[in-house]
């Protein structure tokens, strides 16, 4: 009896010892993008990579600072530095509101785990707020068409005069490449864009193009206006390996499959 219960035992700890494992100390690199949203209005979206498994508890601080003398240097022990708590959820930005029109602002996020017993903090990124009187194409919309394969983009037009064309770009999400196309029709303000990976997430933006005062009477001028934020469209369904989503980490179930296999094997040698 005595060693059955001493074998128990021992299946509690090597159970324990398992499951404390998959909980290491946050690793990769915490990837950061700051986009301008209109005149006085930053959003931050930020990652870690490659994805962290097994620990829930990550926390976010966004630490900020405006027409900072060294961005490049930046970081949360620069002198005027604020700080502001982040989503936990990556798909989530943080939005720095309050902004001076045509400020340059510079970002640092620090990730944090309590159960990892570390952090990870980016490196600083820069972009500058919109100049006054300009307007953003509203109402960005993305929805996913021909098996995932496909989306349709579609907007609002912006409050200006004598726009000529709209600009589109759309790239993987999170990634730097973008792939930019144009659009001159008026009258139907979407497009389609195919050939895309039935199970790659991607996000796409637009911004008008405006015909400007001419300096030049037999020239004709053409400004573009900014760019909408990023509008992600996720896949539809899960046709390969689906993250189960929640929280700052994105856990794949081949983690939980190898986790679970590995507990039944431990129970039955105890047993």
């Amino acid at each position: 009896m005595e060693s059955k219960v001493m074998g128990v035992v021992r299946c509690l700890l090597v159970i324990s010892a398992l499951l404390y494992s998959v909980e290491g100390q946050l690793t990769g690199r915490l990837v950061i993008t700051v986009e301008a949203v209109s005149n006085s209005a930053i959003n931050v979206y930020y990652f870690i990579d490659p994805q962290v498994q097994g620990i829930n508890d990550v926390t976010y601080t966004v630490y900020y600072g405006t027409d900072v003398a060294d961005p490049a240097t930046f970081d949360p022990s620069t002198p005027g530095a604020m700080e502001m708590a982040g989503p936990t959820t990556p798909e989530t930005p943080a939005t720095i509101t309050g902004i001076d029109p045509a400020t340059t602002v510079t970002v640092v996020v620090v990730a944090s785990s309590v159960s990892a017993g570390n952090n990870l903090t980016s490196s600083s990124q820069s972009d500058i707020t919109f100049g006054g009187g300009v307007s953003v194409p509203t109402m960005v919309g993305v929805q996913r068409l021909d098996g995932n394969k496909a989306i349709r983009v579609t907007w609002m037009a912006p409050t200006a005069d004598k726009i000529v064309s709209y600009d589109i770009q759309y790239r993987t999400v999170g990634q730097e490449h973008v792939i930019t196309l144009s659009s001159t029709d008026l009258n139907d303000l979407s497009i389609v864009i195919d050939s895309l990976s039935d199970v790659t997430n991607y996000e796409v933006r637009v911004r008008a193009n405006i015909e400007a005062p001419p300096g030049d009477p037999n020239t004709l001028a053409i400004t573009s206006g900014p760019w909408s934020a990023w509008v992600e469209s996720e896949v539809n369904d899960c046709t390969s390996v689906c993250p189960i989503r929640g929280g700052a980490v994105t856990l794949h179930n081949g983690v939980f499959l190898t986790l679970f296999t590995s507990l039944l094997s431990i129970v039955a040698l105890c047993f």
